[in-house]
């Protein structure tokens, strides 16, 4: 589930990834969602409207065949901050189904520019470290020249950036990365998908 960044006031969907091309291609079911604006509807009406669409997919599950205990969420900016609340908040009453967050928890993979001067990387960095000392799985990506909202253009798919690497699973190491759309795939498939010939 693709959740739009847009400072929690501009967001639309269609404002992000191709979807489709990226990801339904390789059999996941993709949803592209719109939350209110926080200048219609203050807080918490848009962690509301995640779960509730979370809900709904659950609901819609059996009829489309989809796997509601594996979802994995995905956002940009306001909406990579509302992938992180329904991850954290993720229990069967609130956000049923969540195993995996680009962005977020629980396991989570950051995606944060190192030339973002609207929200700087050591938010995420430090955010990264907490989950490492409680054993939780993390992986953080600080792209090389990436501000805020990289991810809402198309360039980053068009030219592969590169990254410094921090894993939870080697916590004194870095290493070099490249940010691709195979990346963040490889990460689904390792969070949700139940069939081994496809992980």
């Amino acid at each position: 589930m693709w959740l739009p960044g847009g400072g929690w006031r501009t967001q639309r969907r269609g404002h992000g990834p191709r979807l489709p091309r990226l990801f339904a291609e390789r059999g996941y079911a993709m949803a592209d969602v719109e939350y209110r604006s926080s200048e219609v509807s203050p807080w918490p009406a848009q962690l509301q409207d995640v779960i509730a669409a979370l809900r709904h997919l659950r609901d819609i599950a059996d009829t489309h065949g989809l796997d509601r205990g594996s979802i994995g969420l995905w956002g940009s900016s306001a909406g990579g901050h509302l992938a992180l609340l329904a991850a954290f908040a993720n229990t069967s009453a609130a956000a049923p189904g969540v195993r995996a967050v680009v962005a977020g928890y629980p396991p989570t993979d950051l995606l944060h520019g190192d030339a973002d001067l609207v929200i700087g990387p050591a938010q995420s960095r430090r955010l990264h470290d907490a989950l490492t000392a409680v054993g939780a799985e993390s992986h953080l990506l600080l792209v090389h020249g990436a501000d805020h909202g990289f991810l809402n253009t198309g360039g980053w798919e068009l030219r592969p950036m590169t990254a410094t690497a921090l894993s939870s699973r080697a916590p004194d190491a870095t290493r070099s990365a490249v940010l691709t759309h195979a990346l963040i795939e490889r990460f689904f498939d390792r969070h949700l998908r139940t069939d081994p010939w496809n992980a």
